[in-house]
């Protein structure tokens, strides 16, 4: 059979030492929540200026601003009132808002500050400059390569007596 504890002195010694405790956890807690929030908002706004400085937001604008041409073509009847106000709602902020998770969850921090030190520099800065240039050389190379790499299979196919859908 237990006794009680009889000692109010060691009652509330204890009551101390467990609410001490506690407050030590809700406090640890409380400060690695803070900074694992803080940790991220730094994060974020590393991604923020790394897109900042490749042009990211840029290039979506770029992009919508070819993309509705195109559309108002497809739809001639409707007036440019509306297309005024849909344009306002392609919100590029809110795009960027979407592409910040990606680059936190495939690259460290590590990384983030590697590519905003090199992207900060006069080459970092060149190679941004001419990135569209090359990619647009490259993808009409691809299209070309890989045109070339389907009539040389059908060829083939042709060759030993197989005949594909048309």
């Amino acid at each position: 059979m237990r006794t009680r504890n009889t000692n109010p002195t060691i009652d509330t010694d204890m009551n101390r030492t467990v609410l001490t405790l506690a407050l030590l956890v809700a406090c640890s807690t409380a400060a690695f929540a803070q900074s694992s929030q803080t940790t991220a908002t730094a994060l974020e706004a590393k991604v923020r200026e790394l897109l900042a400085l490749t042009g990211s937001a840029g290039m979506a604008e770029q992009v919508m601003a070819q993309m509705m041409p195109a559309l108002k073509e497809m739809a001639p009847g409707v007036p440019e009132s509306v297309w005024d106000e849909i344009e306002k709602e392609m919100d590029v902020d809110a795009l960027i808002d979407e592409i910040v998770p990606v680059y936190i969850a495939e690259y460290t921090e590590a990384e983030i500050d590697a590519m905003i030190a090199f992207y900060s520099t006069p080459e970092g800065r060149s190679v941004i400059q001419k990135m569209p240039g090359v990619m647009a050389q490259t993808m009409l190379i691809g299209q070309q390569w890989g045109q070339t790499a389907a009539m040389r299979v059908f060829e083939r196919l042709q060759q030993k007596g197989y005949a594909p859908k048309s």
